[in-house]
């Protein structure tokens, strides 16, 4: 008996906890930009007659972009005002476009070994400022390339910034510059070593 009164306890409370979980993930719809309480009623308000006319919650975002009042009669406030301004509380938030290849402005690029070919815009210490080819704009840490090449940079320059540690999305760390002159891939030429002596017999 006891163990019957256990099981039906278990079974109410999950038959009471199952209702709340659903209406946690499904209540609110994201439609068109839009985040609309799917349980609320909503209204347009039409300014000739001065009355109100429901409407399904899937039509808001028609009304939105005609630029209708609309009215949240269950939370008592306009989704769209008389001027057709949308409350910021029904905004959907949206991540910022991102240029291919780029990635988004709040990631990261992915932290494998990259190279990208730019031109030189000026130096400043070990920050590069530096333009890649695909028209972004990037600043690069170049602590770690060697003093003699970080000192030859010259602006206008064509380069090759090489490296993997992305500090944000606009910021590079480089383990290694190629400048064009000693990249045979950008016409440049790879200066010769200097010939072993000759042994005089």
């Amino acid at each position: 008996m006891r163990s019957v009164v256990v099981l039906l306890t278990f079974v109410v409370a999950l038959a009471g906890l199952t209702p709340l979980a659903v209406a946690q993930t499904s209540d609110v719809l994201v439609l068109e930009g839009l985040k609309l309480p799917q349980g609320h009623q909503y209204e347009i308000y039409n300014a000739a007659t001065k009355t109100y006319s429901k409407i399904d919650v899937r039509d808001v975002p028609a009304y939105y972009q005609k630029k209708t009042a609309v009215y949240d009669r269950t939370a008592k406030v306009w989704v769209v005002n008389a001027s057709g301004h949308l409350d910021q509380r029904y905004a959907a938030a949206a991540a910022p476009a991102a240029k291919p290849g780029t990635g988004s402005a709040a990631q990261k690029p992915s932290g494998e070994w990259q190279r990208i070919h730019g031109k030189v815009e000026s130096v400043q210490g070990t920050t590069l400022s530096f333009k890649a080819d695909d028209g972004r704009q990037l600043s690069v840490d170049v602590s770690k390339v060697d003093a003699k090449i970080r000192q030859s940079l010259t602006q206008g320059e064509g380069v090759t910034v090489i490296g993997h540690e992305w500090v944000d999305a606009k910021t590079l760390r480089a383990n290694y510059v190629q400048q064009d002159s000693s990249d045979p891939s950008h016409g440049g030429k790879v200066t010769p070593s200097a010939s072993p002596s000759t042994k005089t017999k």
